[in-house]
């Protein structure tokens, strides 16, 4: 949904167009007109949003798809003292908490928070990615907290946002645009 700061924005730099030639009285929006714009903001901006959402879920949706790659590594050697069962509960963590938290990015995104929503999400992410690169051998609750309940977190943050954000910027392709942004797993 548009918040009262963007639809202000977006009608102060969107030209009018006049039914007679040089008068006011019958003025149309081209966005309201779908034959005369296909990109809200541009075509450029548009397609760049859609890249940068793909980028985004490609890097922390696609982390997550391949945990089943992860938790083979857990049980082979990284932390062969917990069960199948304990190291299955990081990724199952990990999925409840980008399900659940989308809720609450799409929310903030509502009311105007994208950026604040994404960055907040993408830097809890990074960290904890980071993290999970210092966790010691046979410490299960390091593993836990740091890709369990740290990457789950920042990942549910950013998912709902980035996955609807690039509707907002297309009238006639929306429909591809946003089919393109789940294709990122089979890469």
């Amino acid at each position: 949904m548009e918040t009262p700061r963007d639809s202000l924005s977006a009608t102060a730099s969107r030209p009018e167009i006049s039914s007679e030639e040089g008068s006011t009285a019958g003025t149309v929006s081209p966005w309201l007109d779908g034959a005369k714009v296909q990109h809200r903001y541009g075509s450029w901006r548009a397609w760049s949003t859609v890249f940068g959402a793909w980028l985004i879920q490609f890097c922390t949706v696609g982390f997550m798809s391949a945990f089943g790659v992860m938790q083979t590594y857990y049980v082979q050697g990284f932390l062969s003292n917990s069960s199948n069962s304990a190291i299955s509960w990081i990724g199952s963590v990990q999925l409840f908490l980008d399900l659940a938290l989308a809720a609450v990015g799409g929310d903030l995104m509502d009311k105007g928070y994208f950026r604040h929503v994404v960055v907040g999400g993408s830097v809890i992410y990074i960290v904890c990615l980071f993290l999970l690169s210092l966790v010691q051998p046979y410490h299960y609750y390091q593993v836990f907290l740091a890709q369990g309940l740290g990457m789950g977190s920042g990942i549910g943050l950013v998912y709902l946002p980035t996955s609807v954000i690039v509707q907002n910027h297309f009238k006639r392709d929306k429909a591809l645009a946003m089919g393109l942004i789940p294709r990122r797993v089979q890469l």
